[in-house]
């Protein structure tokens, strides 16, 4: 007969393997009741953990509790301040919980919870789901004293050491231990949970800010833009086109400006002033719309009015942003290291405006005129297909030019890049009348572009009494400072728009060179076109045997085509002193060829060059019958001089 005991302990079993299979199957397990399994080492503490889950924060540490939530894409704090929560700290913290990896573990009533910072200091973090559910919590203690190794990049497998910290898990359902884990975000939680509190008055999106209006005690400025793709233009107090650079500095100093502290507005005067002129600084955002069909009219700017401080020595302000009523942000006024103060905010119309000389549409162009005010008018022209050619007025009574001849087309790049590379220095007026003051009643120089659509643009430069240089485009009353060198670039005399080759040798004609180095004996080149050979005579003596040919073809091909880098003046008083002693002097001899292809004669021509010590890299050079010398890279005459025989 069965013992009804035995029946009772059967059904009492029965009873408690359904009531688990039942809480098993609704609580998702058996850990709420047993606890999770210890983690071991290398492993996550969340291992199913998604920031994407978490829309509650809830911070406590020192008897302050901080809550924040996730809403409109973005992190709000409801305790103990009603403001917006810093973005970067919220993905901090859920990335560090993501992160979460075990380097140690220990029972809790194995460890000293004083040495691991659970008592005093420690900060308990809980975050929640949708529906208020825990997605994880824990307690962070003290650093430990170990370094953990993480693989910084995958695809290299490069590492680097970074702290640990003691983790005590708090979750429901998971036994609780004490885990050392890599990582540490300690900091955000000092002071209070200050940090967890935005310090940047400004949270924007750069590509959606469609306008800024600035009122500072110099004046209103305001820049704006018709859509994300179109550039930045000041449009009050003038119309003017914006530097990139200088908005794209505002643009990224704005969206990094942050206050030292942030205070409850209930407990600070008042900083906001509508008064014009007054001593405050006003910065206004406005936005494109973004939800479908809001208007522009529905769009509220973003206002932060910053109070200057009335001692010019003090170096924070007070400000108010107008969608965060209740913090007041002190600001840097003069730099501080790792912030951005109000005095590295690009804020005035000639820090902010496009300081480009020009913009030109080079490829469009297709005639450049250069008019010197003692010079003749030098026009440079390209027609199509064709390269560019210059020629000069003849300075008649009619408009006539000298026949056109091909244009030096490095002078060309030099003359092009100075004006569409000049920035203006300073801007001197915006409504000039009286153009005496810089020199621009009487420009020194004058330059016209002509595009092929027949635009012109015409540019007036003009020098002071203390030799600074300026300029004022035809049809305008702005006046720029430009650098004092900048009329060094531009090329207005004949010469200088030769062609920079200075002769043109021809092997098939050519019969002997000799070259005179200082230094070394005189050297004379028999050469002989059809075989390529070479016959060398050194201070008097047959020195054939010796000469490289392969060296002797080398400084050959070098001398048949010299160009210079510039030509000079025919009174360039040093070049000319210099050539005076020459230290390399080359004589070319050549056949002299009638129209039947025949020799009748012998034609010779001498060039010398010397150190240039005014020219650092070059040399003068100057071709007997040329009056104007030139320069000349010492590495050509590296080339020239070359050594050409086994025993140099």
């Amino acid at each position: 007969m069965r013992s009804p005991l035995l029946t009772i302990s059967l059904a009492l079993a029965a009873s408690l393997v359904m009531t688990l299979a039942v809480w098993s199957h609704f609580r998702g397990g058996l850990d709420e009741l047993f606890g999770a399994p210890i983690i071991p080492p290398g492993g996550l503490l969340y291992p199913e953990f998604r920031t994407a889950d978490v829309v509650r924060m809830e911070i406590s540490t020192g008897g302050t509790t901080a809550i924040a939530i996730r809403r409109d894409g973005g992190w709000f704090l409801e305790h103990p301040w009603n403001d917006r929560a810093d973005a970067r700290a919220a993905a901090s913290i859920l990335q560090f919980t993501q992160a979460l990896r075990v380097e140690d573990a220990g029972d809790v009533d194995d460890t000293d919870r004083t040495a691991t910072g659970m008592i005093d200091g420690a900060v308990r973090v809980r975050l929640l789901d949708e529906e208020n559910r825990r997605v994880a919590d824990y307690r962070i203690g003290s650093r430990a004293p170990w370094m953990a190794t993480v693989i910084t990049d995958a695809s290299t497998g490069e590492t680097e050491s970074v702290p640990t910290t003691f983790i005590e898990t708090r979750d429901r359902g998971r036994r609780s231990q004490v885990y050392i884990c890599a990582g540490d975000v300690s900091p955000l939680f000092r002071d209070g949970l200050r940090f967890l509190r935005d310090h940047r008055p400004f949270f924007f999106n750069p590509a959606a800010l469609s306008g800024i209006r600035l009122r500072t005690p110099e004046g209103e400025l305001s820049v704006a833009r018709e859509s994300p793709a179109q550039p930045w233009r000041i449009v009050k107090p003038l119309d003017l086109p914006t530097d990139p650079a200088a908005m794209r500095v505002l643009l990224e100093r704005l969206f990094a400006l942050q206050a030292m502290a942030v205070e409850n507005a209930a407990t600070i005067a008042p900083v906001a002033s509508d008064a014009v002129g007054g001593a405050t600084t006003r910065i206004a955002l406005s936005r494109f719309p973004l939800a479908p069909g809001e208007t522009a009219d529905e769009i509220v700017e973003a206002v932060l009015d910053i109070r200057l401080p009335d001692n010019p020595e003090e170096r924070i302000a007070s400000a108010t942003v107008s969608d965060r009523p209740g913090a007041v942000f002190r600001i840097p006024v003069k730099p501080e290291a790792d912030l951005v103060s109000l005095a590295d905010l690009p804020l005035s119309v000639n820090t902010l405006r496009d300081p480009t000389l020009t913009n030109l549409n080079i490829a469009q162009l297709s005639t450049i005129a250069i008019r010197p005010l003692t010079g003749r008018e030098i026009l440079i022209d390209r027609q199509p297909g064709r390269p560019w050619e210059f020629s000069v007025a003849t300075g008649g009574e009619t408009d006539t030019h000298t026949p056109p001849e091909p244009a030096n087309e490095r002078r060309l790049f030099e003359l092009l890049n100075a004006v569409t590379r000049a920035r203006a220095t300073a801007f001197e007026s915006d409504a000039a009348v009286d153009l005496s003051p810089w020199g621009l009643d009487r420009p020194v120089l004058t330059l016209a572009f002509i595009g092929g659509d027949s635009q012109v643009l015409e540019l007036d430069f003009g020098i002071d009494d203390h030799g600074g240089v300026f300029a004022m485009r035809r049809g305008s009353s702005t006046v720029t400072r430009l650098e004092d060198d900048f009329l060094k670039a531009i090329p207005v005399r004949q010469f200088e728009w030769r062609l920079a080759r200075v002769w043109s040798v021809s092997k098939v004609d050519l019969t002997r060179l000799v070259r005179l180095v200082d230094g070394e004996p005189p050297l004379v080149l028999d050469y002989d076109f059809l075989d390529e050979s070479w016959r060398a005579t050194r201070d008097g003596e047959d020195a054939t045997p010796e000469l490289v040919a392969t060296r002797a073809n080398h400084m050959l091909d070098h001398l048949v085509g010299i160009e210079c880098e510039r030509w000079l003046a025919v009174d360039d008083e040093e070049a000319r002193a210099a050539l005076a002693r020459p230290t390399l002097r080359i004589s070319v001899f050549e056949n002299e060829i009638d129209e039947f292809g025949d020799a009748i004669g012998e034609i010779r021509r001498d060039i010398g060059f010397a150190p240039a010590p005014g020219h650092p890299g070059f040399h003068y050079g100057l071709l007997l019958g040329e009056p104007h010398p030139f320069l000349i890279p010492n590495e050509t005459i590296m080339r020239l001089t070359l050594p050409l025989f086994d025993d140099a």
